[in-house]
């Protein structure tokens, strides 16, 4: 059986994937919206937006 680098890599539930903020490196980030994908929405999709809640940054990060 061939080594799939995909299915050995760790799972992550989805609140994990945007753990860190890209612009600051903060680990403030909050989730404050969440939609269905415009084209995989019927799939399960999520488009959601992150905000930084440092004071020095308040950026938003869409994952």
């Amino acid at each position: 059986m061939a080594n799939n680098s995909l299915t050995s890599a760790p799972l992550f539930p989805v609140e994990q994937a945007m753990d860190r903020c890209p612009h600051c490196g903060a680990e403030t980030l909050r989730l404050v919206g969440e939609r269905p994908h415009p084209l995989y929405g019927a799939l399960g999709v999520m488009d959601r937006t992150w905000e930084c809640v440092s004071a020095s940054c308040g950026k938003r990060v869409q994952d």
